[in-house]
This record gives C-alpha cells, structure tokens and sequence, in this order.
C-alpha cells in the first residue's frame, strides 16, 4: 500500500502498478494530505482500496484517473 509521499509540491504524480513486486492495491488514509499543488493523479490498474481523507486539502487537484479494479472508497464525511 501507499502511505504517504515526501514530495508536498509535486503537480502530477502516476502511482507505479507495484513497488517492490507487491501489486498496489490499497492507499492509506491522508497519503497525500496536503499536496497543495497537486493538480493531477493516475492511480494503479491493481488499486481496489482507497481510503477516506486520501486527498485532504488537495486544493489544486483537478483530475483523478481511476482504475476499473476500484471497489472500495472509504469517506471520511461527517
């Protein structure tokens, strides 16, 4: 899974398929969490979760490509 990234001023990002050999199937809550200039995400064919709170204050963001595999997006809304 993807817990989180170092680069807060990154504007485009391609999660890999796999990291390790492991398939991505699942990004963990807040993993890009104020990434303010992120203005563009392609997640991973494998993804199957996606955890609420993923793009918390990604004031930039404007496209996310979602992957056909996606059955799970957990909402933090209260």
């Amino acid at each position: 899974s993807i817990e989180g990234i170092v680069d807060k001023n990154i504007e485009t990002l391609v999660i890999p398929e796999q990291i390790d050999g492991m398939n991505v199937v699942e990004i963990d809550d807040k993993a890009f969490k104020d990434c303010i200039k992120l203005k563009s995400i392609t997640l991973p064919k494998y993804l199957e979760n996606l955890e609420g709170g993923v793009f918390y204050n990604c004031q930039s963001l404007e496209v996310i490509n979602l992957p056909e595999n996606l059955s799970l997006i957990r909402s933090r809304w209260r």
